[in-house]
């Protein structure tokens, strides 16, 4: 049996999503490591400019502040490669997503087309054995479930609210008839 591409190809996406959300994740520790030592140089300034002699503090002044200035330029470039990652895992979500959506509208659409054969071959069948087809309508026996509480019973009443809860119809009316207009062509 042939493989389907469809099959190939929601794997290759989900592999993809997956690495999307790895690499995410390794821009996210960059970002914390770098937010980190942008946060330790300033701590550092601050620490420093209220101690220590004037002389060494001065030569320091520079460095300290150039380590600041570097480690502020490298948090921004975390921040934004971070930024970039999450818009590639949105991109390769999205993507996984439309397939998902195709592989299920397929499915979808094969399964109406084996309803509409179905359908056919019970067609076929009717008007093979000359019975025709008859309007049919339920008799109250139809609509009384086997099992089903008295009639006017508390039991009664909880199975026609539940039943309306779940159909947003009522449970005493006659079933109504299938359109079958949204299967043809």
């Amino acid at each position: 049996m042939a493989r389907d591409p469809l099959a190939t190809l929601t794997r290759l996406r989900r592999l993809e999503s997956d690495e999307a959300r790895r690499l995410l994740g390794e821009a996210n520790a960059r970002l914390a490591a770098a937010e980190a030592r942008a946060a330790a140089a300033e701590a550092a300034l601050a620490t420093e400019a209220g101690q220590g002699d004037g002389g060494d503090y001065s030569r320091w002044l520079p460095r300290a502040l150039a380590e600041r200035d570097r480690a502020a330029r490298a948090a921004q470039f975390a921040a934004d490669g971070a930024a970039l990652a999450r818009q590639d895992l949105a991109g390769r979500r999205a993507a996984e997503r439309a397939l998902e959506q195709l592989c299920e509208a397929r499915a979808a659409a094969a399964r109406r087309q084996a309803a509409r054969r179905a359908q056919t071959l019970l067609d076929e069948a009717a008007a093979r054995s000359g019975a025709g087809w008859q309007k049919h309508e339920p008799r109250p026996a139809d609509i009384e479930a086997p099992g089903r509480p008295p009639a006017g019973s508390a039991q009664a009443a909880e199975v026609d609210c539940l039943y309306r809860d779940l159909t947003a119809e009522n449970p005493k009316a006659a079933p109504r008839p299938v359109s079958r207009a949204g299967d043809r062509r």
